[in-house]
């Protein structure tokens, strides 16, 4: 997610807000209130977009089928091997690796 936000200081987009405010003929009650509520709002929005690319830096888990050598696997990839699921947790090509798998779903029968 990209943000103008990154690339501005708080006081930048303080003096852009007021510009508008006062071109647009509206004038709030006191400056000062307003100054504290915009900067608030400007704090809340910086981290949640913080957050957001934090999660959506985060793998995501993706079924890649029966496990192959010839593969590439990465961080979130799901294959069946053996029959068990194993989820990869990091990122590996070849023979298979315990060491970047986690067993997800044991082999068995559904019941």
């Amino acid at each position: 997610m990209s943000s103008d936000l990154d690339n501005r200081t708080l006081g930048e987009l303080r003096l852009e807000w007021k510009q508008s405010i006062t071109t647009h003929g509206r004038r709030p009650v006191c400056w000062q209130d307003l100054d504290t509520l915009l900067e608030d709002m400007l704090k809340d929005r910086m981290k949640l977009e913080r957050r957001i690319k934090e999660l959506e830096g985060k793998p995501a888990l993706k079924f890649t089928g029966t496990y192959s050598d010839a593969a590439e696997h990465a961080p979130g990839h799901c294959t069946t091997r053996a029959g068990g699921l194993w989820v990869c947790t990091a990122k590996t090509t070849g023979t298979f690796d315990h060491e970047c798998w986690v067993l997800a779903v044991k082999r068995g029968e559904a019941r």
